[in-house]
């Protein structure tokens, strides 16, 4: 099995989110994501979950999840400053990167 097949692997945890015990089955890659944002954010993991789940309204968790991790990474992805990418648009050589790993 392949590295990239470890990301795509489904991890269940249970997780304590304000007062109520819930279970979130994501991919590998998706909680190690969550974490790193926790991580850059100075939030326990748990915290950062409880923020999401206080504001996802009738959307469910999972899902809660996976949209703000997208949108933290676009937005910082954005707020790249062309000069950093060598004047490429910010963000751009990534994409084969990103792609690569689905396959």
């Amino acid at each position: 099995m392949t590295e990239q097949s470890h990301d795509m692997d489904q991890v269940s945890r249970r997780i304590t989110i304000n007062g109520r015990r819930t279970s979130i089955r994501m991919e590998r890659s998706v909680w190690q994501s969550l974490s790193e944002i926790a991580e850059n954010e100075e939030a326990r993991l748990r915290d950062l979950i409880a923020m999401i789940d206080d504001i996802r309204g009738d959307n469910g968790l999972t899902a809660s999840l996976r949209v703000f991790i997208i949108n933290y990474y676009r937005a910082h992805s954005i707020m790249q400053p062309a000069s950093a990418t060598g004047g490429k648009k910010a963000g751009s050589p990534r994409i084969e990167a990103v792609l690569a790993t689905l396959r």
